[in-house]
């Protein structure tokens, strides 16, 4: 019995001064094989050092002086080791996501000095790229909108992009479920190159089977669907826009909408958020929270900075009143769009470099409106001149234009002018065009008329046979 203890006294004994050992032996840096070492590097003590060389090894195509400024490490800057900044420069290759491999390693020390050897290992780089379970058409766009070029590095970026541009295309035709896998294979002709296979499942499309709003009391939902103009139920009536769900129409809708509460005086309103319930292969549920907020009415308008016209006479051409229910979209129109609008009135007496900036100010649901003007000076039209017409006379356009030299600009007869040019018949009225050409400083603008002749020439041929000849 007492020599089975002392047996297990020595194997004990044995091991803590194996333990001993290890732990005072000196950890060291992995070097390169032909590493010259003339100092070692205890692990457990730090030691600054000066950088005495770097070299970046194991790259074919990127520049090694681009790729040492990288790591943020110089010649003559002194580190510690063991410190952060080996630490900080591997971090900063791996971000950069163009590289399978990164090492930083010793290949010299020399007193305090340490040289340095990077080794990067490229990622392949795409030779050619194949699709599957998709159409020739469906394959071109695609293809078209990748972008993605023989010799482009494959990231893990790029793959995830490619992924998210395809689901994307096909989730804008109705494809709710596209499934995308990307595999890829070394090519056996050019080195370190791989050929990308995709493969696409588009799955079933999927229709809208129910719309709800939730948070919506000041509009009927009934009134809200009927809003969407893109986004409609799965209904036997809805012929001429199908029932499918795509984000970007259900964006656009969203916009309209939340018009619709402008104009009723509800200027706060917002979607909260969006849920899509999946009922089924083919049919979903579309949830739409909205905040409506409160709705708002004008207590007062004010105009500051005008001097052409008193604020009554704007008050009257705004037709806007105290009390009137808060509507963003007339506010505008009688702004700057209708054709009597305020700066419509401006604009026809010369004055084309008028502004004028409404400001809110908001107490509870009451809203003071201050219009801060702009008016500036009047303009003079200097010179007219046209582009465009190549076989029209000049005479034959100036002749129906209501703007002159001398006289002041008119918003009015730009808009007369142009509508004469497209009586004439000669020019595509969707192409005509004017562009002001306005100086500041001497006060006056040249107007540019910018015309498209259409193609009414025709060639009239006829035919016929007799006496045993074609005519």
């Amino acid at each position: 019995m007492e020599k089975l203890v002392n047996n297990f006294t020595m194997k004990i004994y044995k091991n803590i001064v194996i333990i001993i050992v290890l732990i005072s032996f000196p950890l060291y840096y992995l070097m390169a094989q032909d590493t010259i070492v003339t100092e070692v590097i205890d692990y457990r003590l730090t030691k600054e050092y000066e950088i005495a060389e770097i070299k970046v090894t194991g790259i074919k195509y990127l520049d090694e002086n681009v790729l040492a400024q990288l790591s943020g490490l110089s010649v003559g800057q002194k580190i510690e080791i063991p410190g952060d900044d080996i630490t900080k420069a591997l971090k900063k290759y791996w971000k950069q996501g163009l590289f399978s491999d990164v090492k930083i390693t010793f290949t010299k020390i020399e007193g305090n000095k340490v040289y340095l050897n990077i080794y990067l290992t490229e990622r392949p780089r795409l030779s050619s790229i194949t699709f599957e379970g998709v159409k020739k058409s469906d394959e071109d766009e695609l293809k078209e909108k990748l972008e993605l070029k023989r010799g482009s590095q494959i990231t893990d970026n790029l793959l995830n992009n490619t992924k998210i541009i395809i689901k994307n295309y096909f989730l804008d035709k109705g494809f709710y479920n596209a499934d995308v896998k990307i595999t890829y294979k070394e090519d056996s002709v050019f080195q370190n190159t791989v050929n990308l296979l995709v493969n696409i499942d588009r799955g079933k499309r999927v229709k809208i089977k129910e719309i709800y709003f939730v948070g919506a009391s000041a509009i009927k939902h009934g009134k809200l669907r009927r809003t969407m103009k893109e986004t409609k139920r799965k209904r036997p009536y809805n012929l001429s826009k199908p029932s499918k769900y795509i984000p970007k129409n259900l964006k656009t809708d969203k916009k309209s909408i939340i018009d619709k509460y402008n104009e009723i005086g509800y200027k706060d309103a917002k979607f909260i958020s969006d849920s899509i319930i999946k009922i089924s292969e083919k049919n979903l549920i579309l949830v739409l929270s909205i905040d409506e907020g409160r709705k708002y009415y004008y207590r007062g308008i004010s105009w500051i900075g005008n001097s052409r016209y008193s604020s009554e006479t704007l008050n009257r051409v705004l037709k806007i009143s105290k009390g009137d229910v808060f509507d963003q979209s007339l506010l505008d129109n009688r702004l700057y769009i209708d054709e009597d609008a305020i700066s419509t009135i401006y604009l026809d007496d010369g004055y084309l470099f008028f502004s004028v900036t409404p400001v809110e100010v908001i107490e509870g649901d009451s809203i003071d409106m201050e219009m801060r003007v702009y008016e500036g000076e009047q303009a003079t039209i200097e010179n007219i001149i046209i582009n465009g017409n190549d076989k029209t006379n000049e005479h034959v356009i100036r002749r129906e234009l209501r703007s002159r030299p001398a006289e002041l600009f008119s918003k009015t007869d730009i808009t007369r002018s142009i509508r004469e040019l497209a009586n004439l018949g000669h020019f595509d009225p969707e192409k005509l065009d004017v562009t002001p050409l306005p100086d500041p400083v001497r006060k006056t603008v040249d107007l540019n008329y910018i015309v498209e002749e259409r193609a009414n020439d025709q060639l009239e041929v006829s035919g016929g046979y007799g006496g045993r000849m074609f005519i």
